[in-house]
């Protein structure tokens, strides 16, 4: 009996311990109630604590709370490679489908491109927001995105050869998953991803639409925080459309979710690109392998317009550790790595922060 009550102390002091140091860091780094802010959170196997901080619109002084929504950016893509894996899995389509069998207007520089390589972004395929036409004022869609870059006759390199960053594969998979399922990719996505893993607020976005309990997006200036929720590229949906909160991320990512399941973490495995040391990307998700070939983490960071969140997941533990916030700044890239720290995790061996270097990936700027 006296050792079940040792236990029991040892582990609540041990959630407490962990608890005030991510509070604490939430207050050293986002000291203001008053400013836009974010919600730092952990989970293991769903059962999550929410830390919330700031405001969700500061127009109406509305609080962060767990089920605040917000946008993914860059997070999105691991939706948008369910989704592409789902057809996968049904036969649909396969990993050595060339897209311009289903994107026709692609031209033919594109003829070797297969799906796997939009997926692990080794295509080669032009960036969208280089072609963008000056002085654009409308938001594009992911069609828009196909017909930015089907007149291009020409690729960064062979498909195949290298791993470059690209939003424009994670459009164009959303288009042919529109193609190949007969769905329009919100409700694709929301039909055979949300309703499964039971996220019933989790929204992919399109213009107009209402997405309740939301955080706005701000950029900091000097004076203060300007509002900056929407601009020309943050209403594609393929690489960057989902809102979600919190509360549903934790149930999104974890070992109760059944679309996470043995055979897609097989898939995985079977289809990572090596980008640096033990850093590996497939499938819409940085992967970390250990020695005996195991995944030993896996994460992904967002930015958009008013928008930078970072999540990661500890398989083997069945942990979840992630931060969303609705402002632009660059504070992340120091409170993430110290929310990661109390939890002994430390993705990358170098000093470089985790936040700063997946935005140098986005970049292409990372050799």
């Amino acid at each position: 009996m006296r050792y079940g009550l040792f236990l029991l102390s040892f582990f609540v002091g041990m959630y407490s311990s962990s608890a005030q140091q991510l509070q604490s860091v939430i207050a050293t780094h986002y000291p203001k109630a008053e400013e836009p802010g974010g919600i730092a959170f952990t989970a293991i196997r769903g059962k999550a604590e929410f830390f919330p901080f700031g405001q969700a619109e500061l127009e109406k002084k509305t609080a962060i709370e767990a089920e605040t929504a917000f946008r993914m950016a860059s997070v999105s893509k691991q939706f948008t490679a369910m989704a592409t894996y789902l057809l996968l899995k049904k036969g649909a389509l396969t990993f050595d489908t060339r897209i311009r069998k289903i994107l026709t207007e692609l031209p033919e520089a594109t003829a070797s491109i297969t799906i796997d390589q939009l997926l692990q972004h080794t295509s080669g395929i032009w960036d969208y927001e280089a072609v963008i036409p000056e002085g654009l004022q409308h938001q594009l869609s992911d069609t828009d995105v196909l017909q930015l870059v089907a007149p291009i006759d020409s690729v960064y390199f062979p498909a195949g050869s290298t791993f470059r960053y690209s939003n424009t594969g994670y459009c164009l998979l959303a288009v042919i998953v529109e193609r190949i399922s007969k769905m329009d990719y919100a409700s694709f996505v929301a039909t055979h991803i949300f309703e499964p893993a039971g996220l019933n607020q989790a929204q992919v976005y399109t213009t107009g639409c209402i997405i309740p309990k939301r955080a706005y997006g701000y950029h900091p200036t000097a004076t203060g925080f300007r509002f900056a929720d929407q601009s020309n590229t943050s209403a594609t949906k393929g690489d960057g459309g989902v809102y979600i909160s919190a509360q549903e991320y934790t149930r999104w990512m974890n070992s109760n979710n059944p679309l996470w399941d043995n055979a897609f973490w097989e898939t995985v495995i079977r289809h990572k690109v090596h980008l640096r040391g033990d850093i590996y990307y497939s499938m819409g998700l940085f992967v970390k392998m250990d020695k005996k070939g195991k995944i030993q983490a896996v994460f992904h960071s967002g930015e958009s317009t008013g928008f930078h969140n970072a999540v990661l997941y500890l398989p083997q533990e069945y942990r979840t550790i992630g931060l969303f916030t609705n402002r632009d700044d660059l504070i992340i890239n120091q409170a993430y790595d110290e929310v990661l720290k109390i939890y002994q995790t430390k993705p990358l061996n170098t000093e470089e922060s985790l936040f700063q270097w997946l935005s140098k990936v986005y970049a292409n700027e990372w050799r």
